[in-house]
């Protein structure tokens, strides 16, 4: 009986805090309260502590990124380890992009949460690739994007483009690199 009373104690604040209406206090006093609770199962904790982060994230972004962190903390530490990797395999001194991790405009401009990326740009080609982390909602998932393009509008060009969820690093990193070689090595403006 004590197991139905506390799981429907949980949907009750599972709606409370995906409604909208709690302020920070009240979403910073969920989450301790739910790592406190010990009639709380180890599924139903998780469940209320990603729902309280994402609100807290969403609502009151200041008391989140004070209590947990930058949101792209994680996304950024590995780019950044994969960035210096790279650099010791790929001569990307004539990349007329800068050469380090960038944060999108569109995060700057508030249209998306996560947009940590490394790219690659020929300035003889016009060709560029990159490799992004992108979250653009809080409720949205966060994935990793692979891109080759040419640089504005050249004819007859296709430009590539594939997403991998924010666990396949390596296979997103290998298409990655496979394009870098390419934009690179490429004197060709279009592929």
């Amino acid at each position: 009986m004590a197991s139905k009373s506390i799981d429907g104690q949980v949907v009750n604040v599972l709606n409370r805090v995906r409604s909208g209406k709690l302020d920070a206090l009240g979403l910073q006093n969920l989450y301790t309260n739910a790592h406190s609770n010990e009639d709380v199962s180890e599924v139903q904790r998780e469940e209320i502590v990603e729902a309280v982060v994402t609100q807290l994230r969403k609502d009151h972004p200041r008391h989140a990124k004070k209590r947990f962190g930058p949101v792209n903390s994680k996304c950024r530490e590995t780019m950044e380890e994969y960035f210096v990797e790279l650099q010791t395999r790929f001569d990307l001194s004539a990349n007329h992009h800068k050469n380090k991790v960038k944060l999108g405009g569109n995060v700057i401009s508030g249209e998306a949460v996560i947009n940590d990326y490394v790219s690659y740009r020929n300035n003889d080609t016009k060709m560029k690739c990159g490799l992004t982390y992108r979250q653009i909602t809080h409720e949205t998932p966060l994935v990793l994007c692979v891109s080759m393009n040419p640089v504005g509008t050249v004819e007859n060009s296709v430009p590539t483009y594939k997403e991998y969820s924010e666990t396949s690093f390596d296979e997103a990193s290998e298409l990655f690199e496979k394009y870098l070689t390419e934009v690179i090595t490429s004197e060709h403006p279009t592929r």
